[in-house]
């Protein structure tokens, strides 16, 4: 049906029949990738009549990658037809699905029914929970966040290092220079259908966007085309605003973006939240089986607390909690060897048919200022580094880069914030100030927090913090920071930190934490 060499258009009718036979194949091709190649079967006529029957949703829609938020008009048959494709893939994910509920049910206690695919669905403005029988009606409006589950396999294509920074070159920053972030983000979910990406990948890409919900589908398209994923949760956790993080785990679901193998950082969870709950209950277990004192700095309902023994059973259905996870070297090593610390059967180490996620699921992606708590081994030897810190060395510098993070997502530069806290004008703050000041302002910092914070900013124990240190304050442990950047084995200027943190600390990390810095997790020891 292609035209003609020579012939630039088709009659009425012929155009006609082909466009009718493009869109209707458009999403049922075997190479799924290719679908946009129906396109090439056209004149210009019919390649816009086609574009503008298929629309912008269903134009967008890639099937290897189908991860996103959908909203359908069930009369309209091409958004029809995505949603019938999007029940298709919703369906294949059963196996997966399958064993992470049975994998669930290891730890012998009750567990809350949630649901990781079809998400945040409504269908007429309604509540609209996923059932495999639904017929798919043929009016009405179809709203959801669809998740792939899946992780890419050993036969995941990824693109080299030499490929990414032509197809960089090539695509992205002549877009990024003409200001079309949307097209940008447009390009990647339309390659995210054909090859993986790297976090370092995800990382370079994201730093060309400035725009709040375009940096946030950046995230959604690599959630499961990322070949490092269980890195992934760095890139949302140290270059991501916390108003950016919580759109991700509302369109992705904290449940999936939960990773038994890099359990490793800060968690927070609204206990009456099901999808929540069930992942501190995992936590809870992990708690228990793995050794040490794992749960940090807890607060419940903001209080200083200590998990009960009983919670092993069952854990409450209302307040919050929040803690920072940590794991000895012995542990991480096993995570990394068989996927959990007394077993090899973890859904976050083998896929839903058995086996073994390749290695290129870890990776040394991290930000310098965690590198040296990553590490083992060195300079004579050589170094090795984890894909998440061991003991607790990190906890200090995580809380106070989560305390700027507070802030910066009510201002953007320390100097506004300090306006809006420097009520009298002379350009300093005092503890009262910055605690009363930031709580009016909406942010509420823990006493904790702001001892940690007038340790570090308060540089000669005046008892008041002036401009220049409010500054470098939020200047060091800001996500633009020096020390936030990922870490590059090899970089020299690295190399060079890293001698001279050598003399300082030394170069292997310690078995086990200094003492009076664990603590949080007593009644757990059974």
């Amino acid at each position: 049906v292609k035209t003609p060499p020579g012939e630039g258009t088709d009659s009425g009718d012929v155009r006609k029949t082909k466009v009718q036979l493009v869109t209707r194949c458009y999403h049922k091709l075997v190479e799924s990738h290719r679908a946009k190649d129906l396109l090439g079967m056209l004149d210009e006529e019919g390649r816009k009549e086609a574009e503008a029957l298929l629309g912008r949703t269903a134009f967008s829609f890639t099937r290897m990658n189908p991860t996103g938020y959908y909203r359908l008009t069930l009369s309209d048959p091409s958004d029809r037809e995505v949603a019938m494709r999007l029940q298709e893939c919703r369906s294949e994910q059963i196996p997966r699905e399958k064993q992470l509920k049975e994998y669930g049910k290891r730890i012998g206690v009750k567990r809350d029914e949630v649901e990781r695919v079809w998400r945040n669905a409504r269908y007429k403005n309604k509540e609209a929970s996923f059932d495999p029988a639904w017929s798919l009606p043929h009016k009405g409006v179809l709203e959801v966040d669809f998740v792939e589950t899946r992780k890419p396999s050993a036969k995941a294509v990824s693109l080299n290092k030499w490929d990414f920074n032509e197809w960089m070159e090539r695509v992205i920053m002549p877009l990024k220079n003409g200001g079309d972030e949307g097209e940008m983000v447009e390009k990647v979910r339309a390659r995210s259908d054909t090859v993986c990406f790297t976090c370092r990948q995800i990382h370079r890409i994201l730093a060309q966007i400035e725009t709040t919900n375009l940096r946030v589908e950046l995230l959604v398209i690599a959630f499961a085309r990322t070949i490092d994923w269980h890195c992934y949760l760095r890139l949302i956790t140290f270059y991501l605003s916390m108003s950016e993080r919580l759109q991700i785990e509302h369109r992705i679901g904290k449940i999936n973006l939960w990773d038994e193998c890099s359990a490793v950082g800060f968690h927070e969870f609204s206990l009456h939240i099901p999808e929540q709950r069930w992942i501190f209950q995992e936590m809870v277990h992990l708690a228990r089986k793995e050794p040490g004192e794992n749960m940090l700095g807890m607060l419940y309902e903001e209080i200083d607390f200590a998990v009960p023994a009983g919670w092993i059973k069952d854990v409450p259905k209302k307040g919050t909690i929040s803690f920072r996870y940590c794991r000895d070297v012995h542990t991480i090593k096993e995570v990394r060897r068989q996927g959990a610390i007394d077993h090899g059967r973890s859904p976050f180490f083998v896929d839903e048919f058995g086996s073994p996620y390749p290695d290129s699921s870890f990776s040394d992606f991290i930000p310098l200022w965690l590198r040296l708590h990553s590490r083992v081994g060195n300079k004579h030897d050589g170094f090795a580094y984890y894909h998440e810190p061991a003991v607790s060395g990190w906890v200090v510098e995580s809380n106070l880069r989560r305390i700027v993070s507070k802030m910066r997502d009510k201002f953007r530069t320390a100097q506004q914030c300090l306006k809006a806290l420097d009520k009298d004008g002379s350009g300093e703050l005092d503890r009262k100030e910055i605690a009363v000041g930031l709580f009016n302002l909406g942010v509420w910092l823990h006493p904790s927090e702001l001892d940690a914070m007038m340790k570090v900013v308060d540089e000669d124990g005046g008892g008041t913090v002036d401009a220049k240190e409010f500054v470098a304050f939020f200047d060091d442990y800001g996500p633009e920071s020096a020390s936030n950047a990922v870490f590059e084995v090899g970089d020299e200027v690295e190399e060079a930190m890293e001698e001279e943190e050598e003399e300082e600390a030394g170069a292997k990390l310690p078995l086990a934490p200094p003492a009076g810095e664990r603590g949080g997790g007593e009644e757990l020891a059974l």
